[in-house]
């Protein structure tokens, strides 16, 4: 079996996709123009506004660090310790 289609296959399956887009379109109209669904859907995740702020405000804490701690050179700073729930 060989692994790229032949042209008479790739004829057949033009030939194919356009009649489901044909059917496609008769169905449409006879659910009185009713769109139909796209083959791949893609769902964002619905926050409400109260969540949000929740989510932004953790963000926050989680990166205040970075702005209280003092200023170093790269030479002074810390090895990682591995026990801080933050970076050094």
């Amino acid at each position: 079996m060989p692994l790229l289609p032949s042209v008479r296959e790739l004829e057949e399956a033009i030939r194919l996709r356009r009649q489901i887009d044909a059917l496609e379109k008769r169905l449409s109209s006879i659910l009185r123009g009713a769109t139909p669904r796209p083959s791949v859907t893609t769902r964002r995740r619905y926050f409400s506004p109260s969540t949000r702020v929740k989510l932004s405000a953790a963000a926050k804490a989680r990166w205040a660090w970075l702005s209280k701690r003092p200023k170093k050179k790269s030479s002074d700073l810390p090895t990682r310790n591995p026990g801080s729930k933050y970076r050094p």
